[in-house]
């Protein structure tokens, strides 16, 4: 499962600021839309803003918008309810990456030296997108290309040094920051829960927290008793 964002104002953000414009620093997000209309589905707020697109004005593209204008960076591989892996991968103050499905699709070459941190938003931030997201990570560092295709196929993240948060987003009430840094989200307007997940799911662990902690906490015995 993963979470849904049906209205204008459903979004899901993190009060701990990340710096993805003058430092290292890599997204990775899955994402599904059912409509090509123009909607911002993830924002990190600074001195210039950046967001990431889905069917960037109309045009069935995956864009990264920079702040500084309305640039499509040329990404494309949009389909309409179809999950697709995308990736921001920031490597100098002038070089961004945008990344679908393991492959590179598009390059943001303006200085942001000057730009600084910012809050992360995830959701419908401007219109009703009805877009669902899942497995969001992000790091303090730019992920190789092999590294971005590892975590896309993988259901919990992998790579763990200079990982700054990894919100599963496993239902539309999960919070949870899986990296251990509790960065935990905060939902605002009504979130609800896609019953979809990409290929590679949501692990069990993800989905059902609460039954898993019972486990931990009262029920290994019947789960080692099962696998023996």
């Amino acid at each position: 499962m993963s979470m849904k964002f049906p209205n204008s104002g459903d979004y899901a953000s993190a009060t701990q600021t990340f710096n993805f414009m003058n430092t290292l620093g890599t997204l990775t997000v899955w994402l599904k839309a059912p409509t090509t209309t123009t909607a911002a589905l993830a924002e990190i707020t600074g001195t210039f803003t950046q967001y990431l697109y889905v069917a960037y004005p109309g045009t069935g593209d995956v864009s990264y918008v920079d702040g500084t204008g309305f640039v499509n960076y040329g990404s494309g591989g949009f389909s309409t309810s179809t999950w697709i892996h995308v990736a921001l991968r920031r490597s100098s103050n002038t070089v961004l990456n945008i990344m679908i499905n393991g492959s590179t699709t598009g390059t943001d070459a303006v200085d942001h030296s000057s730009d600084t941190s910012g809050v992360v938003e995830l959701g419908s931030l401007s219109v009703a997108s009805g877009a669902s997201l899942c497995q969001c990570r992000m790091w303090n560092t730019n992920l190789s290309d092999a590294e971005i295709t590892t975590e896309m196929n993988s259901a919990t993240h992998v790579k763990t040094a200079n990982l700054f948060a990894d919100w599963p987003m496993a239902n539309g009430t999960d919070t949870s920051d899986a990296s251990g840094n509790g960065y935990t989200l905060t939902l605002n307007g009504t979130p609800t829960t896609d019953s979809g997940n990409p290929s590679q799911g949501i692990s069990a662990a993800q989905e059902y927290p609460a039954m898993f902690a019972s486990l931990l906490s009262g029920g290994i015995v019947g789960v080692n008793h099962l696998r023996t």
